[in-house]
Formats: C-alpha cells, sequence, structure tokens
C-alpha cells in the first residue's frame, strides 16, 4: 500500500518532469530564434547610408531590435525559473525513488518472515 502511494507520487513527478523539460525546449527554441531575429535585422541596417541622409533610416528595424532584446530578457528569466523547477523535481523524484527502493526492500523482508 505505502509502495502504491510512492509509485502514484513518483508518476506524477515523471509528468511534471516530461512537462518542464517540454517548457525548458520550448523556450530555448524562442531564445534562439529571438537571437537569430536580431542578428538578421541588425545585419539589415545600412549604417553608411545614414550619413548622407538627414532622415532616421531603420527607424523601425531598430526598434524592432530594442523590442527583442526586452523579448529575449523575459524568456532567460522564464528559462531559468523552468530550469530551477526541473531542477527541484529531479530532486524530489530521486528522493522518491530512494525511498521506493527502500520500501520494496521492507516489504520483501517483511514477507520473508511470514
Amino acid at each position: 500500500m505505502v509502495v502504491e502511494y510512492l509509485e502514484r507520487i513518483r508518476t506524477r513527478l515523471l509528468e511534471e518532469q516530461i512537462n518542464f523539460n517540454t517548457e525548458l525546449n520550448i523556450a530555448n527554441m524562442k531564445f534562439r530564434e529571438n537571437v537569430e531575429i536580431i542578428k538578421f535585422l541588425e545585419s539589415s541596417i545600412d549604417r553608411n547610408f545614414e550619413a548622407f541622409t538627414p532622415r532616421h533610416i531603420d527607424g523601425f528595424n531598430l526598434r524592432k531590435i530594442d523590442e527583442l532584446k526586452v523579448e529575449q530578457t523575459d524568456i532567460k528569466e522564464n528559462i531559468d525559473m523552468i530550469q530551477t523547477k526541473l531542477d527541484m523535481v529531479d530532486t524530489e523524484l530521486e528522493k522518491v525513488t530512494e525511498v521506493i527502493k527502500v520500501a520494496k526492500e521492507n516489504d520483501m523482508k517483511l514477507k520473508s518472515l511470514e
């Protein structure tokens, strides 16, 4: 009965681990996409052309780069938060797995005494 309860806890923790890993992968992918978009926008800005015109060139790209950098900071904070949660779940999973092992050994000992 105790082992069954612990197995349910372990199953729940495994599901949480899978969910956090999925969230982490998605967040990392968004971060990489964000970096690539920023690189692309920065490479498309023609700095030489600005010297010959009184108008501000590539204003949209510059604003978009600034927005993406703010978004990048938010994504990084989210990645750190998910990683922290994942580490906590991993630790709990290790503890529960160890307790299950001990509980099964104790059940075996009890059964052998009967």
